[in-house]
């Protein structure tokens, strides 16, 4: 995932949005059309709307708020002290303390945050509560922006159509999910109990 949010320099090989290698773009034009969740986020010294805006002054409050409405997150903010206006920050900053779901999914707020063309979710889930994982399934369909996941157990990846698979970060196979899933390939007991 840091390799393709253009974190991480290639060893070999290159990786081209649009077309064109990711030094090509304008470093500005890249994290705008460039959204990115790491596995680990962290809240910079500010407010949460800051945090969701990615610090730009020039971000309306419309933008900020259909950001957390889209990250299932615009509720869970307005219960802060200060709602938008909390202050927030690493631990040990004098901000707010947030727990790991919170700042999961503010993080995925300031993913989404202006629309970008691609967002990179590295195990979206990974410090999500059942509620923020539940927002985050449920919202996936509605976005408009590409979406990018880095995912490690099987169940999880059942609605998506599409996989690309991995073997010791070797490309393996680009595949239908569904067969992927199937039954002769993965044992009855992996199976998610889901209905539809």
């Amino acid at each position: 995932a840091r390799l393709i949010a253009g974190a991480w320099t290639a060893d070999m090989g290159e990786i081209r949005l649009d077309g064109a290698t990711l030094d090509q773009w304008d470093p500005d034009e890249l994290g705008r059309n460039l959204g990115y969740l790491p596995q680990s986020v962290e809240l910079f010294p500010g407010t949460v709307a800051e945090n969701i805006a990615r610090f730009d002054p020039t971000a309306s409050d419309s933008d900020i708020v259909a950001a957390a409405t889209q990250a299932q997150v615009h509720e869970m903010i307005l219960g802060l002290p200060e709602g938008y206006s909390t202050r927030v920050g690493p631990s040990g900053s004098g901000g707010f303390v947030l727990s790991g779901g919170q700042v999961q999914r503010i993080g995925l707020a300031r993913a989404l945050f202006g629309g970008p063309k691609l967002v990179i979710l590295d195990e979206p889930n990974a410090n999500l509560d059942i509620h923020g994982d539940d927002a985050l399934v449920v919202d996936e369909r509605l976005w408009t922006s590409k979406i990018f996941q880095l995912r490690r157990k099987a169940w999880e990846m059942r609605r998506y159509e599409w996989l690309a698979m991995l073997q010791k970060k070797d490309y393996e196979a680009y595949i239908a999910t569904a067969s992927f899933l199937s039954p002769s390939r993965i044992p009855r007991r992996e199976l998610p109990n889901v209905q539809d």
